[in-house]
């Protein structure tokens, strides 16, 4: 039983509901809000593959011939970060979405994407970006292994602007918290990044 409700009737309630996770022509951001509800509830009852799924959806949206032409950037936008937001409330299993692998994009490679599909990744919108609000708080739970994650890019635009942004906001206090006590993980990326930089101009 969960909290007093056996499992298969939990169950047997959530399956209707998640249906329309199917297809993304059903999404809602009122339905992704009351998954993110039964998330908080119950996360240990899903399973990893919700996140794969909420996966194939964003990938969607970096496709522009499958998004309805009468839907707005905009309303767009609002319902991809809506998915983003359930990433940080998916099982502990669920710091894999992180890395991109053969199969599909890493979570911060989506948003990436999806800043530049949706026409709000460009400097002057760089800070109203939807996403950056929902995949800093996937980020903080995962804190230790998103450090690194980004580190390992740190010489990479792209991701050196956004793990700026994200640290420097108020919603990103746990990623900044444990960066200020990582120095040595800091001095040790910037020493291998200079010693590789140095090798490069050398003949073999």
């Amino acid at each position: 039983k969960v909290d007093g409700i056996s499992k298969d009737l939990l169950q047997q309630s959530l399956r209707p509901i998640l249906l329309h996770l199917q297809r993304r022509s059903h999404l809602t951001v009122p339905l992704l809000k009351g998954i993110a509800k039964l998330l908080e509830l119950f996360a240990q009852n899903f399973s990893m593959s919700l996140g794969d799924k909420l996966v194939e959806h964003l990938k969607k949206w970096i496709e522009p011939e499958k998004i309805p032409a009468n839907r707005h950037n905009y309303e767009e936008a609002k319902l991809a970060a809506a998915v983003i937001e359930l990433f940080h409330l998916l099982p502990a299993q669920s710091s894999k979405f992180l890395e991109s692998t053969p199969e599909r994009p890493g979570l911060v490679v989506l948003t990436i994407q999806l800043e530049g599909q949706t026409s709000v990744g460009n400097p002057a919108l760089d800070l109203i970006s939807p996403f950056r609000k929902p995949l800093t708080k996937y980020l903080n739970r995962y804190a230790d292994i998103a450090i690194d994650y980004f580190l390992v890019r740190i010489t990479n635009p792209s991701y050196f602007i956004r793990f700026l942004d994200i640290i420097c906001s108020e919603d990103g206090k746990v990623l900044r918290d444990k960066l200020g006590a990582s120095s040595d993980k800091i001095l040790s990326y910037c020493f291998e990044e200079e010693e590789a930089s140095n090798k490069s101009l050398l003949k073999p």
